[in-house]
């Protein structure tokens, strides 16, 4: 019994697909079966339950998987710590974040990153798709808003508000909205995102909640296209706050109604770093996490 077999038991365990891990891994998925049968072998028992559509973990696949989960994890620690007895950080790392994210603050973060840790390699995969953390084997994930249960890690990174903004052309042709009721007769762009709702919610104090069903005009699954429709007057939008801090500045775009919170999802949401372990994380997740945490903490 190896170690690799050992990686390739629970990297078929999370993944409940001999196809995927294959396919992660770059080799034939004859190997991986024939790995995981090789291991059944020596054990005793069956480890997975197979059909023709899937793969499901027998009882003793489970227990098994719990039992070697930490040992290979702490493995791949010793192993890791050994050799960052002998050299600077090293590897790939590989980083998925939303489109807008990843063209605002990414490139400056991971370059800056990269000048500190030049023997660490990034991947970005920029999508605005939720992207499959173990088949994809991402090291860690930018995420906006609320997340569902999962096993994986979640650190906040910064607490994720929307601004309610027009461009000054906009708001010299139409008038600025002196009440939240105007804004259902003014055109407006919004978010073609599920979890988004067609109405927004503006709040002055916690339990003070208004709901405002805006004018339906122009739909979009890109922050950042929005912000274009916005800034050329196409209508009045609701964008992330991080991503038209330099717009509000400059007043090219126009915080309609800057005393209240507003949201098209729920208050609170947040914008998340995600990453598969906390017990096993790699040197190279851990250093950018902090990284990239010290880089946006001015954003609170």
């Amino acid at each position: 019994m190896d170690v690799q077999q050992l990686k390739i038991f629970v990297d078929v365990f999370r993944a409940r697909s001999f196809a995927k891990v294959a396919d992660a891994r770059d080799i034939d998925p004859s190997l991986i079966s024939r790995s995981i049968a090789s291991l059944e072998t020596e054990l005793g028992v069956a480890l997975f339950y197979r059909t023709t559509r899937k793969i499901t973990p027998t009882e003793a696949g489970t227990v098994f998987y719990s039992g070697i989960e930490r040992l290979t994890g702490d493995l791949e620690v010793a192993i890791s710590s050994a050799q960052n007895l002998r050299s600077t950080p090293s590897g790939v790392l590989r980083i998925t974040a939303p489109v807008s994210f990843g063209v605002q603050y990414l490139p400056k973060i991971v370059k800056e990153f990269r000048e500190s840790y030049p023997d660490i390699e990034v991947d970005l995969v920029i999508t605005d798709s939720i992207v499959d953390i173990v088949e994809q084997r991402i090291d860690l994930a930018f995420r906006f808003g609320h997340l569902p249960d999962s096993s994986f890690v979640a650190k906040k990174l910064v607490d994720l508000k929307y601004v309610l903004c027009a461009s000054p052309e906009f708001l010299r042709e139409h008038g600025r909205p002196k009440s939240f009721q105007e804004l259902s007769k003014l055109p407006s762009v919004q978010f073609l995102i599920s979890g988004f709702n067609d109405g927004w919610k503006f709040r002055a104090k916690k339990d003070d909640v208004q709901l405002v069903m805006p004018k339906k005009g122009i739909r979009a699954s890109n922050a950042l296209v929005l912000r274009e429709l916005v800034m050329s007057g196409a209508g009045v939008g609701l964008l992330p706050r991080i991503l038209v801090l330099q717009d509000l500045e400059k007043k090219s775009l126009i915080d309609l109604f800057p005393s209240f919170e507003v949201t098209a999802t729920d208050f609170g949401a947040k914008i998340w770093i995600l990453y598969p372990s906390k017990d096993h994380l790699p040197e190279k997740t851990r250093l950018f996490i902090d990284f990239s945490h010290k880089k946006m903490s001015h954003l609170k």
